[in-house]
C-alpha cells in the first residue's frame, strides 16, 4: 500500500506523474467538496505537495484533519510559504 499525500495545487507533469507513481495522490484543488474529502482521507495523509509560491493555508495545516503530518521534506523544502499564510 503507497502512503497517501494531498496535492494543494496543480504542479509541473512530471512532478505530477512522480507523485501519483510514488503515493496515493489526492488533488485537493479538484474536489468540489473540499473539507468532505479532508473528512474522509484526512486520518490517512502522510504528506501535503505544494509548490513554494503557493504554500498551504494556514486553516489547512491547523485544522487538525491530518494528524499524520509531522515534518517536510524534498528540495528547498521550507517552512516559508506556509509562514507567509499564517
Amino acid at each position: 500500500m503507497k502512503p497517501e499525500v494531498l496535492i494543494v495545487a496543480a504542479m509541473m507533469s512530471r512532478v505530477m506523474d512522480t507523485l501519483a507513481t510514488e503515493f496515493t495522490a489526492h488533488r485537493l484543488w479538484e474536489a468540489a467538496d473540499q473539507a468532505a474529502l479532508l473528512a474522509s482521507i484526512g486520518p490517512r495523509i502522510r504528506g501535503i505537495a505544494t509548490t513554494g509560491g503557493r504554500g498551504a493555508e494556514a486553516k489547512l495545516i491547523a485544522s487538525g484533519s491530518m494528524p499524520s503530518i509531522s515534518r517536510r521534506r524534498g528540495p528547498a523544502a521550507s517552512w516559508s510559504p506556509i509562514r507567509r499564510t499564517c
